[in-house]
């Protein structure tokens, strides 16, 4: 609510935030700016929301942003045998592009072009970095090959991220176009 500061206070919008009670409660807090992630979007209570956030605006006279997070590119782990295993440790594991259930062996994810652009040495992050893996192989090997270096539990649908790759991945998805027709007829700053 104070405008003049520079840093800026930004809160999302989550089970926890979606009613005008509660963006009202934290505009009062100090909150300056609300994140919609369209990740996980309901655009009907998305567009209620967006338009209680204007209208707490001119109510009370304040100017509360609104901001819009577009997904993005996905890659997740599939389907899991068994709905879980653990992976320990300096495990060794295989990572496949292959659409199967993933075990203890092989953890197969959403990411088609995989084997062309990892490459040894690369860093994989699975589940917000929680789990840590390095390739130890190379591609032309034939299989690719991690090294646990932080274990921990794989389920399924879990993100993963390789931040050392060049990934050939579209910037912005289909997901992304139809959210970003919605958003573009909503009154968002960003």
């Amino acid at each position: 609510m104070n405008n003049l500061r520079n840093t800026k206070i930004i809160a999302t919008i989550g089970p926890a935030t979606n009613s005008r009670e509660k963006i009202l409660e934290l505009a009062e807090a100090g909150v300056d700016v609300f994140r919609f992630n369209f990740s996980h979007s309901d655009l009907n209570l998305y567009k209620k929301l967006i338009k209680d956030i204007n209208e707490i605006n001119e109510e009370y006279d304040l100017t509360l942003g609104i901001l819009a997070d577009l997904q993005g590119p996905k890659i997740r782990i599939g389907n899991v045998k068994n709905g879980e295993f653990m992976l320990e440790d300096d495990d060794l594991v295989q990572i496949s592009s292959d659409n199967k259930l993933s075990d203890k062996e092989t953890i197969h994810i959403s990411y088609p072009g995989l084997e062309e652009d990892v490459k040894k040495g690369d860093k994989v992050f699975i589940n917000d970095g929680k789990i840590v893996l390095k390739i130890i192989t190379d591609k032309n090997d034939g299989k690719i090959i991690a090294k646990v270096l932080t274990g921990g539990l794989i389920t399924p649908r879990k993100g993963v991220n390789f931040p050392d790759t060049k990934m050939n991945l579209p910037s912005i998805t289909e997901k992304d176009l139809k959210d970003l027709e919605f958003i573009l007829q909503q009154p968002v700053n960003w």
